[in-house]
């Protein structure tokens, strides 16, 4: 298992002699888990162009993603039935092989191999590549193609790039390396269309999505003398705004405008995880390692920005919960 950054030599064996793979990420993909199929996927043909290569993710494809080509190429909403008779399965952020929506079960396959770059990553697999210092998945699927001496093309270049813009959040958080600005750079010299990438992925909402964030915003609510900013939205607010799974991503960060914010907690009753299902998102300046938190309760993440889900507990209860743990956090 590689947890120091380094490229494990057996992942780089298994790439080039593996017959068949299938490839999947965490379910609710976010860019940098559909980015980084689609550039491993080109990755993996370079060895052999008639290499059978599966892409499945358990959740649709968010629509806000599908201006970048080859979207189609990832079979979406997949079951385990989508990965059957492939030699090796390719984890991509999850922490466990149930993270997948378990689509690809460890004993269907003669290998697995687990990327991720989350300190509370875990060596489920046969091959592990954890790497907490990356800043992204995208990040180190770019280092594999270097490894083997390869370039990726125009589209494979534009999902590593919308992969590493969207979980730096456009290069401001602070696992923003200087290598992450290099290779920035180097997808930016292959031709990418950067500022589209940039303005699908983060300018332009949907009206469902502004009239979300309304409710959101209306349910702000601040604890800890200020230091902790909470947000909800409701199983009501979702029945009444027509919902997209990705049109809540990026609220949790509202709660970390106030200057006096160290803290942002933002509980979602999301339909489509089921009736009880709390789904949090949790963000921090950097005083408190949230991915700790988030840990507790069988979740994962960074220390700045990390998540869970709770069932069995009202969204009152969830919150006392998260005040009580913010307060004795932020106390130290």
């Amino acid at each position: 298992m590689s947890s120091n950054g380094r490229i494990p030599k057996e992942l780089l064996k298994v790439f080039r002699q593996a017959k068949s793979f299938g490839v999947v990420g965490h379910v609710k993909p976010d860019a940098d888990t559909l980015g980084s199929s689609v550039a491993i996927s080109g990755l993996l043909k370079r060895f052999d162009p008639k290499r059978k290569v599966v892409l499945a993710n358990a959740s649709p494809i968010p629509h806000q993603m599908r201006f970048l080509p080859r979207w189609e190429a990832v079979i979406a909403p997949a079951g385990r039935g989508d990965m059957q008779g492939l030699d090796c399965a390719i984890y991509l952020e999850c922490s466990n092989p149930e993270r997948a929506g378990s689509i690809a079960l460890p004993e269907d396959f003669r290998v697995t191999v687990n990327i991720d770059h989350h300190k509370t990553g875990k060596g489920f697999a046969h091959i592990n590549w954890i790497s907490p210092k990356a800043s992204s998945n995208s990040e180190q699927v770019y280092l594999l193609y270097e490894a083997f001496g390869f370039k990726p093309n125009k589209i494979e270049a534009a999902w590593l790039y919308a992969g590493m813009v969207s979980d730096t959040g456009r290069f401001q958080y602070s696992m923003t390396s200087p290598l992450t600005h290099r290779i920035a750079a180097d997808l930016l010299k292959i031709g990418i269309p950067h500022t589209r990438i940039a303005e699908r992925l983060f300018t332009i909402k949907s009206v469902e999505h502004l009239r979300l964030l309304g409710r959101a915003l209306e349910s702000l609510k601040f604890f800890c003398g200020g230091k902790l900013a909470m947000l909800r939205l409701t199983a009501k607010d979702f029945a009444e705004i027509e919902f997209h799974a990705t049109q809540t991503e990026d609220i949790v960060n509202y709660g970390l405008a106030p200057e006096q914010a160290e803290l942002s907690f933002f509980l979602k009753e999301e339909p489509f995880r089921g009736d009880g299902v709390i789904s949090v998102s949790l963000r921090s300046r950097g005083l408190v390692d949230v991915s700790a938190i988030a840990e507790s309760f069988g979740g994962g993440g960074h220390r700045n920005a990390a998540g869970f889900e709770i069932s069995g507990h009202s969204s009152e209860a969830v919150e006392r919960l998260l005040v009580e743990r913010a307060e004795k956090l932020l106390a130290v």
